[in-house]
């Protein structure tokens, strides 16, 4: 298990993963170590923050990413990885920072196996969780990518929950840019959707220009995701016409 880790994390590191996005960069936590540093020897589990050194940390947000928690800003990837994983105790560092637990579970494989071997996992779907405000890619019933997401709300006239149920992908929009008009912007207002995937109606899955948002309701009844993230879901293949869309509470 750990060969296969390793292999994966020499190969995130390699390619120079690096997480952080202009104009993003105020939702990095304190304990993000930008560089492209070669991890040696790192443990994989910690008490304290003490032990890991920034390479180690390095190596952590590097095999998040292989792990599929892409998100450019890491508080987001990270706090995806808790979410699914169960990290609840986090010490000092709380949620979106890798504390000696996520980190530990990070390093050790122990969260990604534990994903992977829940009891309501998918074979091949996206499923959204409105609880949690996520949004995890199942392939052949393996995590393949997870992150944060912004469902419904119900707090105005034009507002509503996003409905539960099992759904496919009806059809797609998309523009030279990948932004396109919704119904409820003004004429000339900026686009705001962003590679919309139609699951319900008008309902879509669709990249967002509030990322800050993101990991609790506040859209019109879409799922809200990072445009990375969009991109990433549907380079992955599991946004096509067709493709199961599971939205749960």
């Amino acid at each position: 298990m750990m060969g296969l880790r390793n292999q994966l994390l020499g190969a995130a590191l390699s390619t120079s993963m690096a997480f952080g996005a202009p104009g993003l960069a105020e939702a990095a936590p304190t304990n993000y170590y930008p560089g492209t540093e070669t991890a040696t020897d790192c443990p994989t589990s910690v008490k304290n923050l003490g032990e890991v050194t920034p390479t180690c940390m390095k190596a952590a947000q590097a095999l998040l990413r292989a792990d599929g928690f892409v998100d450019p800003t890491i508080a987001y990837a990270v706090g995806a990885f808790q979410i699914e994983a169960g990290i609840t105790s986090q010490n000092q560092s709380g949620f979106g920072n890798i504390g000696p637990a996520t980190y530990s579970s990070i390093m050790s494989g122990a969260g990604i196996a534990k994903m992977n071997s829940a009891k309501d996992k998918r074979n091949n779907a996206v499923v959204i969780d409105k609880s949690d405000q996520t949004i995890v890619a199942y392939r052949y019933g393996k995590v393949l990518l997870a992150d944060l997401t912004s469902t419904g709300k119900s707090t105005s006239y034009q507002d509503r929950e996003t409905a539960d149920g099992s759904f496919v992908v009806q059809r797609s929009r998309t523009s030279e840019s990948g932004w396109v008009h919704s119904d409820l912007e003004a004429n000339g207002a900026e686009p705001q959707l962003y590679r919309p995937r139609y699951v319900n109606g008008k309902v879509a899955v669709h990249g967002t220009r509030v990322v800050s948002h993101l990991g609790r309701k506040d859209s019109h009844g879409c799922a809200r995701t990072n445009p990375s993230f969009q991109d990433a879901l549907i380079a992955a293949g599991v946004l096509d016409i067709g493709d199961t869309v599971i939205i749960q509470e």
